[in-house]
C-alpha cells in the first residue's frame, strides 16, 4: 500500500479525493489546501489528516498528487522532490515550456518518477479508436481533434490552449509522435486567447487539425481520423466509436470505464517501478507545452 499526500482539494482535487480513497493500493496520509477551512472539513469527512506543515508531513508519505493552479506547480515539485521520488501533477505540468524544461532537467538529475494527468489517455473510447487503428493494412492520413466548453469560472489563470487544447495536442503526440506547427489562428477576448485553432504536421507524414473553443454553449470532444480504408469518429464525452467502412457504418460502445481512477491506478504501478507509456511522463508533457507555446506564438503574432 502507498501512503499518499494529495496537494490541493478544490473541484478537482476532490475528484481525486473520492477515487483515492476507494482504491485498496493507497492510504492517504494527509491532505494539504491554502484553504484551512475546506482543507479540515474534507479531512474529516474523508478520515485523514489535515496538514498544517506540509514540510513535516512530506516525510511520512511515498508519493504526492499535486492538483493545485497550475501557476503552483512548478514550485510544489521542487518543494516535495526534496523528499518524495513519485510524484503526480494535473496538466499541464508547467505554466510555461521554460518551466517544464526545468522540472524535466530535475527529474532527469534527481531520478523522479513524474506522471502528468494527461486523463484523455485512459478515455475508453480512445482505446477502442487505437484498436481499429491497429487493424489497419492502409495509410493515416489526417487527423481532427475538437474541443469546447463553456468558459469555467473556476479556471482562470490559463487560457484555452493550456486549458483545453493542451489535451489534444498531447493526444495527436501520443497517438502520431512528434511534430511541428504548420499554422494556428484564434481568437483573442481581453488579452485572454479562448479559440484556437492549430495544424500540426507529425514527422511520420500524418496531419493533425485541432480546434478548442471556450467561445461556445456546447461540450464537445471528439476525434476523426481518416485512413484510405475506413472513416472513425470517436466522441470521448459519449464514450462511442463510429467506424464507416466499406459503404457500412458501425457503431462501437466502449466499456464503462471510469479513467481518473484507472490514472491514479497506473500511478500507483509506476511508483512501485512499473512503467506505462499509457501515463503520460515529464517529458511527453514538456512536449505538448512546446506545441502549445508554438501556437500561442502565432496567434499573438497575428494580433
Amino acid at each position: 500500500m502507498i501512503k499518499l499526500g494529495l496537494l490541493g482539494v478544490g473541484k478537482m482535487g476532490q475528484n481525486h479525493l473520492k477515487n483515492i480513497v476507494s482504491l485498496p493500493c493507497y492510504e492517504l496520509s494527509f491532505i494539504y489546501d491554502y484553504n484551512d477551512e475546506l482543507c479540515a472539513k474534507l479531512a474529516r469527512e474523508y478520515d485523514t489528516k489535515a496538514s498544517l506543515d506540509l514540510d513535516s508531513d512530506l516525510a511520512s508519505v511515498d508519493a504526492i498528487i499535486i492538483v493545485t493552479p497550475t501557476f503552483t506547480h512548478d514550485e510544489y515539485i521542487k518543494k516535495v522532490s526534496k523528499a518524495i521520488k513519485n510524484i503526480f501533477v494535473e496538466k499541464p505540468l508547467c505554466d510555461s515550456f521554460e518551466k517544464c524544461q526545468e522540472i524535466m532537467l530535475l527529474e532527469q538529475n534527481l531520478g523522479l518518477n513524474i506522471a502528468v494527468g494527461f486523463i484523455e489517455r485512459f478515455n475508453p473510447a480512445l482505446k477502442e479508436l487505437q484498436n481499429e487503428l491497429k487493424k489497419l493494412d492502409s495509410n493515416t492520413h489526417e487527423l481532427r481533434f475538437t474541443r469546447t466548453s463553456l468558459a469555467s469560472s473556476r479556471i482562470t489563470d490559463v487560457d484555452v490552449i493550456t486549458d483545453l487544447m493542451i489535451h489534444d495536442i498531447d493526444l495527436a503526440l501520443y497517438l502520431n509522435g512528434d511534430a511541428q506547427v504548420l499554422f494556428a489562428n484564434g481568437v483573442i477576448q481581453n488579452d485572454t486567447i479562448n479559440l484556437a485553432t492549430a495544424t500540426l504536421k507529425h514527422e511520420n507524414g500524418i496531419i493533425s487539425h485541432i480546434h478548442a473553443s471556450r467561445i461556445t454553449h456546447k461540450n464537445e470532444r471528439k476525434i476523426s481520423v481518416s485512413a484510405d480504408e475506413a472513416h472513425f469518429e470517436c466522441d470521448l464525452l459519449a464514450k462511442e466509436l463510429n467506424v464507416f467502412k466499406n459503404a457500412k457504418n458501425e457503431l462501437v460502445q466502449a466499456k464503462e470505464a471510469n479513467a481518473l481512477k484507472d490514472e491514479l491506478v497506473a500511478f500507483s504501478a509506476l511508483c512501485t517501478g512499473q512503467k506505462s507509456n499509457k501515463l503520460a511522463d515529464a517529458k511527453s508533457a514538456t512536449k505538448a507545452m512546446k506545441i502549445a507555446t508554438d501556437i500561442t506564438k502565432m496567434i499573438k503574432e497575428q494580433k
